[in-house]
């Protein structure tokens, strides 16, 4: 070019080289071979990993997890999933599909749902005896990877159900109780409390409780026998309701397996702060020259206790000889009027002003 010097025109060549260089790497990229062609996804949803049965009475609970992927890893889009539910008899059974168990229209992946499967009557009794379940998933071809792993439960006879189920309230807290089954020290107790009004839900959580709590007997020898138990945490005026049953925990063929039997009928039940401490024991009077008594008792042992309360009847009349509850188990009385035939009583009370019964004794005469 005119006017152009020599340093000049050798930067302009240089420049166009490299435009040149780029150019060519990148129609040489472009025009790179494909890698080899992947097949089509057949979209069959994955086996659930997560899949349980139990055997509760007469029928069993199937509950498992809908998958969210397929085969090929890849995202379930397909929102109308079929489900196959079957049960192998015996192992090494053919897998019997299930009808009854209603199954929902629609399964939406990463959902868990709950199947129930009534067992006939021949797996409802005799020994026990292991059953399997598993599941088959498909997409909305009809198309499945197959059957899932089994989930293990129990065929044979559920423990009988817990009768003459009873709650009633005491100072340490709400018996509970139920008819003994002889014979049968296997089967633990498992009683579930509910909080029965959701309005108390904040309450309970101040004291770490649950809406379900359950409450297991662990001396089941001794619990055979007498049926009863003790829920000391139950809060005051909180509405609950308690169920019972049984559950026996048996190894069959390598499986360590529960069986649960029926629920006892509901019983709800309020506490209320209503019932007195123990009454005191042991209330001794002696007598002196002046005309003064002293008096002691056995202390009494309770959590809520305020104190004691301290009577003396003279010729018939009774009254109270402190205003406020007596926080010791002695009281020396000075008012002792002379000549009368005097007896004294004393009562333990709460800090909720709930009273004993009475202890009573007379002043021993010379």
């Amino acid at each position: 070019m005119a006017g152009m010097n020599h340093r000049e025109d050798e930067g302009c060549r240089r420049y166009g080289a490299t435009l040149s260089a780029a150019m060519l790497c990148l129609l040489a990229a472009g025009c790179a071979s494909p890698g080899p062609p992947h097949p089509p996804s057949l979209a069959l949803p994955a086996a659930s990993h997560k899949m349980s049965a139990e055997r509760i009475a007469d029928a069993v609970q199937i509950s498992l997890s809908v998958p969210e992927r397929t085969t090929d890893h890849l995202i379930i889009h397909d929102k109308r999933l079929g489900l196959r539910l079957c049960r192998e008899d015996h192992p090494g059974a053919a897998c019997q599909t299930i009808t009854g168990a209603a199954i929902p229209e629609f399964l939406y992946p990463g959902s868990i749902i709950t199947l129930t499967d009534p067992l006939p009557p021949a797996l409802a009794t005799g020994e026990p005896r292991l059953i399997a379940y598993r599941v088959e998933l498909k997409n909305s071809r009809g198309r499945s990877a197959g059957l899932s792993a089994p989930a293990f439960t129990l065929a044979g006879a559920a423990p009988a159900p817990v009768q003459h189920f009873q709650v009633r309230g005491s100072r340490l807290g709400v018996v509970l109780s139920w008819q003994p089954q002889p014979g049968d020290d296997t089967a633990r107790i498992l009683i579930t409390r509910n909080l029965a009004d959701p309005q108390a839900r904040h309450k309970a959580a101040a004291h770490h409780q649950h809406d379900q709590e359950t409450f297991i007997t662990e001396d089941q020898s001794r619990t055979a026998t007498t049926g009863t138990m003790l829920d000391n945490s139950a809060l005051e005026d909180v509405a609950y309701s308690y169920v019972a049953r049984r559950e026996r925990t048996l190894t069959v063929a390598g499986h360590t397996l529960t069986v649960l039997g029926a629920d006892s009928p509901v019983q709800p039940y309020t506490l209320h702060d209503i019932y007195p401490p123990l009454a005191p024991t042991n209330l001794t009077a002696a007598g002196f020259d002046n005309g003064t008594v002293d008096l002691v008792w056995e202390p009494v042992e309770d959590p809520a206790l305020a104190g004691y309360n301290l009577y003396r009847e003279d010729n018939g009349a009774r009254r109270k000889l402190n205003t406020q509850p007596l926080t010791e188990p002695a009281f020396h009385d000075t008012t002792v009027p002379a000549g009368a035939a005097s007896r004294w009583s004393v009562t333990a009370v709460d800090a909720s002003g709930n009273e004993s019964p009475a202890t009573t004794t007379l002043l021993p005469r010379p």
